[in-house]
């Protein structure tokens, strides 16, 4: 039997390639379709279709093929015929709209066949649903990153997002702020959020209590050779370097000018819009042993190049990641955003279960695949989606106060 698995995969992730397995075990040939739909706005259709090629090819499985169509699915179904359509089934909401949509199907095809596959996770997803409406909503921890994820693409807070902190913290839940930078570089944001709570900045080494003016520091640090690595590849491509000790944040640019040396819109955009640079001969000397977190910035292209470099140089006490596409930023082995979160846990007595986290970028993965619940932004990068148990909209629109209303964690008014 041929069966069809038709979706925008956009990309394609776990929960995807397991139905892809499931599937291959019980019918003869697999063919999964990267599809379009004309009223939403996706990745382009050819890289979607080669990134679930690849993805689809690591199953090492004969019977399963990719291909991708710009038209109608049914238009596809009608010229090479399968005998069923094969759908999946992540939560309660979706088996509304995919009646809907095998109605339109078998309006047009009655042999049409339809088969839903449900996810490994649905079972948990109904009782925390159940949870939900027995105890109205029980006490949750959101954890949202900034850049990319509260923050719209020109850096700015929409009031989306304003109304949804006022909103969660008078239905009771909790709400911390989750950072790559250091906590003293967003108290502006935070204020104009009205937020008093708790700051997780330098991803995840230090930990501010914004009510109290308190910091919490991570004993873990990076090691000197690995921070000479880093101010060496600096010097050498001639960008911007930052470091942090969890509190304070040191800036220097080894080039001639930014705004003359560098094309890449992008780098204008990361983080501080117009930094102010010191002079490196009057604060090299606070690279010292106390550091959490020290990050190149350079343009996009050459900051994946930075990244390939020093993956290979770097020891075993650091680990680095790419953020927002022109930092290559390093950290102490152990200490990410997850971590801290852990510690806030324990501290409101909130479990995993009702903790969710909103993130884009590489910095964020540890606390998406860590928590209960891991939201990726649309914008968020392919490798953040795919480790995501939900992806919604992107950090310009109202995306996520229009999940905490489907939640129902929030109301609409």
């Amino acid at each position: 039997m041929k069966v069809l698995f038709p979706g925008s995969f956009d990309p394609m992730h776990e929960g995807h390639l397991k139905i892809i397995k499931r599937a291959s075990r019980i019918f003869d040939d697999v063919l999964v379709l990267v599809a379009q739909n004309p009223h939403k706005k996706y990745t382009d259709i050819i890289d979607r279709c080669e990134f679930a090629k690849k993805s689809v090819k690591r199953l090492k499985l004969d019977n399963v093929k990719v291909d991708f169509w710009s038209g109608q699915i049914m238009e596809y179904f009608e010229k090479y015929y399968f005998d069923v359509v094969i759908r999946s089934i992540r939560d309660g909401d979706d088996l509304e709209w995919e009646e809907k949509i095998a109605a339109e199907y078998k309006k047009q095809n009655v042999d049409v066949e339809f088969l839903y596959f449900i996810s490994d996770d649905v079972t948990k997803s109904i009782k925390s649903s159940m949870k939900i409406k027995q105890k109205k909503n029980p006490q949750s921890l959101f954890a949202f990153d900034v850049d990319g994820t509260i923050l719209n693409d020109k850096k700015k807070l929409l009031p989306s997002i304003k109304n949804s902190f006022k909103k969660l913290i008078k239905n009771g839940h909790k709400i911390i702020i989750v950072t790559g930078r250091t906590p003293c570089q967003i108290f502006d944001l935070c204020e104009e959020l009205e937020f008093d709570g708790f700051i997780l900045g330098t991803g995840g080494a230090s930990i501010y209590n914004f009510k109290k003016r308190k910091y919490f520091l991570s004993k873990k640090f990076i090691p000197k050779s690995d921070i000479e690595l880093m101010i060496q590849k600096a010097y050498k491509i001639k960008r911007e370097l930052t470091w942090s000790n969890g509190k304070e944040i040191n800036r220097v640019y080894f080039g001639e000018n930014p705004k003359k040396d560098i094309k890449d819109p992008l780098f204008f955009l990361g983080g501080t819009l117009n930094p102010i640079y010191q002079d490196w001969e009057e604060c090299k000397h606070t690279l010292n042993d106390g550091i959490v977190q020290i990050s190149i910035k350079s343009e996009s292209w050459i900051s994946s190049e930075v990244k390939k470099d020093l993956e290979r140089k770097i020891s075993k006490h650091s680990h680095g990641v790419e953020t927002c596409s022109v930092y290559y930023e390093l950290g102490a082995t152990g200490v990410d955003k997850y971590t801290a979160i852990k510690t806030i846990q324990e501290l409101y007595g909130i479990d995993n279960e009702n903790t969710y986290a909103f993130g884009d970028s590489e910095n964020d993965i540890s606390m998406l695949k860590g928590c209960g619940n891991g939201i990726a932004m649309g914008n968020a990068r392919p490798s953040v989606k795919n480790i995501a148990n939900e992806i919604i909209g992107d950090n310009n629109n109202d995306s996520i106060e229009s999940y905490l209303i489907k939640k129902e964690f929030i109301d609409e008014q």
